[in-house]
């Protein structure tokens, strides 16, 4: 099996910063490890039990999470490190699994943990 393809659910991994350093798409995905759409596709599903874009985004999501209560950093910024290089596509992918909107979320959440 393509050492790539476990490499990509290593979130410390050198292939998993690549593949989430932008908007990504499975195809991108994919070609970093060096193997077909479909075969990508099966894999990550087999892996780990969702499709690639709902891991990623979760992924991503916690990460800005994480931004947002520890920090006083723009949200555009935060978006953009996370991946999202769409404001607002940031803002209804975070509402979407948090249930509220990124700054919602930093007033209630702020420097509380």
């Amino acid at each position: 099996m393509n050492s790539l393809l476990f490499n990509v659910f290593n979130p410390s991994s050198n292939t998993w910063k690549r593949v989430t350093a932008k908007e990504s798409k499975y195809e991108d995905a994919a070609r970093v490890c060096a193997t077909s759409n479909s075969h990508f596709m099966y894999f990550f599903r087999q892996v780990t039990g969702q499709p690639f874009l709902a891991y990623l985004n979760q992924f991503r999501i916690a990460k800005a999470r994480s931004l947002l209560t520890a920090t006083d950093r723009p949200i555009s910024e935060i978006s953009q490190e996370v991946g999202f290089w769409a404001q607002s596509h940031f803002g209804v992918v975070f509402r979407k699994l948090v249930g509220m909107t990124p700054l919602g979320y930093r007033c209630r959440f702020h420097l509380q943990t």
